[in-house]
């Protein structure tokens, strides 16, 4: 992962591109009329590494226009970078350098989806191509069917008959057969009933032939699936339709032996989070933290390792593991700053703490200090992700209830307001391991 993530820096970087130069300026102090000329002659002449060189400032930037350049058009220039890193990516041998080229190529398409107006570019024509990109780069891209089938939608949601007439019905086949392949076959069906009158007679005659495969039960479409299965053992499509269709009928033993051999053939972050999530509703808590690390390592993003980072802490939280909670807590939140959820688990943690603290004694003020740090943690979980605000509230108001009152900070003259105050091992042994500090406080 450390490897693709320099390839992919250096690839978006360009060859000779200081990291430090402005991301909106030529290279080499070049002046934009002259790095506008030599992108333009190097993409002309299929040197495509070169041209990214020059041109590479334009993507960063997006210029909508040049006074000196009256007939530019950004719509046509980011187009070429899809055509550059595409075809860099075919001509890779290395598989990482590949999958470097095309997450460019995800990133350009995204540039222009979320950073140009819907007037600036044709929205059908790259909604199809990105969904044709997913297709051609079916063995570096997981689950490329449903992404593709995904952006053929979003095209005919802009223009259905263009679509349905587009590639002699190709797309629309290819979002029946993501449907079908994906379990969704009431879906499947409906959309072929209700384009019946609007495609050409290739296409309806094509959905006769995919009605005939969905049988009216599901017990006759396992039967059919299985019968494929042992023909090719190990093709990943059927064994996931399978695997929906036991989920519908909640056959968790079949759900576990497929999910079980799909990460045989291909331990990825999918496949191990669906052991990892079996794992956790069974209650193996063990072999759960076990598959959460492995499935941490292989996630896409640091959100989704901050959401993994969290399962881990709720395990260990479960099974008072309260420091070891409070680490993947603290990880997540340093995984993805702008998530909430570590702080209001980190709440729930120190409040735990108190509560086995002072299992078989009574409560006393010193123990209720830790709810002051309770507090902080989740008005920081509310000010971080405000959506959060009325969980957090309610945390809160039910802590300020048995916090120190205005009387308990009285009775304790090394107690002040304002002041900071340790959670550690001076106010009981038991809070060592906590070594944080708050704010004494008055209530009531």
């Amino acid at each position: 992962m450390k490897k693709l993530t320099i390839i992919l820096g250096l690839i978006l970087l360009g060859s000779g591109t200081a990291v430090a130069q402005e991301a909106a300026s030529p290279p080499g102090g070049l002046e934009k009329p002259q790095a506008v000329s030599l992108w333009n002659e190097n993409f002309r002449n299929d040197d495509y590494k070169r041209a990214l060189r020059f041109g590479r400032w334009i993507w960063r930037s997006m210029p909508r226009s040049f006074e000196f350049w009256p007939g530019y058009e950004l719509e046509q220039h980011m187009g070429r970078f899809v055509t550059i890193y595409t075809t860099l990516a075919e001509q890779a041998e290395d598989p990482s350098i590949k999958s470097a080229y095309v997450d460019s190529v995800n990133l350009t398409y995204g540039k222009v989806f979320n950073e140009m107006k819907e007037d600036e570019y044709d929205v059908f024509d790259w909604r199809v191509d990105y969904g044709r990109f997913f297709q051609n780069f079916g063995d570096v891209i997981e689950n490329s069917l449903p992404k593709a089938a995904e952006q053929y939608t979003l095209a005919m949601e802009r223009d259905r008959q263009r679509l349905i007439d587009e590639g002699e019905g190709y797309y629309v086949r290819a979002i029946v057969l993501s449907k079908i392949n994906e379990g969704d076959e009431d879906a499947a069906l409906q959309m072929m009933d209700e384009l019946e009158s609007e495609v050409n007679q290739q296409v309806a005659d094509w959905f006769d032939q995919q009605r005939e495969q969905l049988f009216d039960t599901p017990e006759e479409r396992l039967e059919f699936l299985n019968k494929q299965l042992s023909e090719d053992p190990e093709n990943v499509e059927l064994l996931r339709e399978i695997r929906s269709i036991h989920r519908r009928q909640d056959n968790t033993q079949e759900i576990a032996r497929i999910n079980q051999k799909l990460y045989e053939l291909n331990p990825s972050y999918e496949n191990t989070m669906a052991l990892a999530e079996a794992a956790v509703g069974n209650a193996e808590n063990e072999r759960a933290l076990e598959l959460l690390s492995e499935a941490m390592e292989k996630a896409p993003d640091d959100a989704t390792r901050s959401d993994i980072a969290l399962q881990i802490a709720d395990i260990h939280y479960n099974q008072d593991n309260l420091q070891q909670s409070r680490r993947f807590a603290r990880q997540a939140a340093e995984l993805d700053p702008s998530n909430g959820d570590p702080y209001m688990r980190i709440g729930a943690i120190y409040a735990r703490a108190v509560s086995n603290c002072t299992s078989g004694r009574e409560t006393n003020r010193d123990d209720r200090a830790v709810y002051w740090l309770v507090i902080d943690y989740y008005q920081r979980a509310k000010q971080t992700e405000p959506s959060l605000a009325s969980q957090a509230d309610a945390q809160i108001d039910r802590y300020m209830s048995v916090a120190p009152q205005s009387t308990d900070v009285f009775m304790r003259s090394a107690w002040e307001e304002g002041a900071t105050l340790q959670i550690n091992g001076d106010l009981n042994e038991c809070y060592s391991w906590i070594n944080e500090s708050t704010t004494i406080r008055l209530y009531k």
